[in-house]
């Protein structure tokens, strides 16, 4: 069973990456519930979970490059043309001020606006350690059938896509150039 959703102002489909690539590989998605707690406190309240069963077979992943770029801390990255699903390992470094703050005290986390194809920007923290893993990128993922899609490799007709995104933060505690790779996901039998 896989539950996915927000906390912290997270990316609701981000918290493990590595988790997602298997699931798509080494199990099939078979139906999806709702657990609900209308007598107690609202943050009990699981929402959409998937159910999985683990493939006789598992497929075999690919993850072939599309770029490996830098781009800069607070401006706006256009991605790519592509198809399919990929994911964006994000590599953020903190610069010397950001060492020694570290050494003190968590520092503020940076974030990343989503730019979708309706228009609309989403806006999440994001943790470094996390991102540098690589995340999901291609679609807008916020409810049960756009996950579904995802676990079963579809590309639904007209899924929000992600146009670009841009990585906010005080500069003076992230090195101002961030390393992005792009590569695409694909399972085959």
């Amino acid at each position: 069973m896989f539950h996915f959703g927000s906390i912290d102002r997270r990316h609701p489909f981000w918290d493990e990456p590595l988790l997602l690539k298997t699931l798509q590989s080494h199990y099939e998605v078979v139906d999806s519930f709702r657990i609900s707690n209308t007598n107690g406190p609202a943050w009990a309240d699981l929402g959409p979970i998937l159910y999985f069963q683990k493939r006789k077979r598992p497929l075999k992943p690919l993850e072939p490059l599309i770029l490996d770029t830098n781009i800069s801390l607070n401006s706006t990255f256009h991605l790519p043309a592509f198809e399919g699903s990929a994911f964006a390992e994000i590599h953020l470094s903190p610069s010397v001020m950001g060492k020694v703050r570290k050494t003190l005290f968590q520092p503020s986390l940076p974030e990343i606006e989503m730019i979708y194809a309706d228009g609309k920007v989403s806006k999440f923290v994001l943790i470094p350690g996390i991102a540098k893993l690589g995340v999901p990128i291609h679609t807008k993922l916020e409810n049960v059938g756009d996950a579904m899609r995802f676990f079963t490799g579809e590309q639904a007709a007209g899924a929000n896509k992600t146009l670009a995104f841009k990585i906010t933060g005080q500069a003076k505690y992230i090195k101002q150039e961030v390393r992005v790779v792009l590569r695409r996901f694909i399972v085959r039998e």
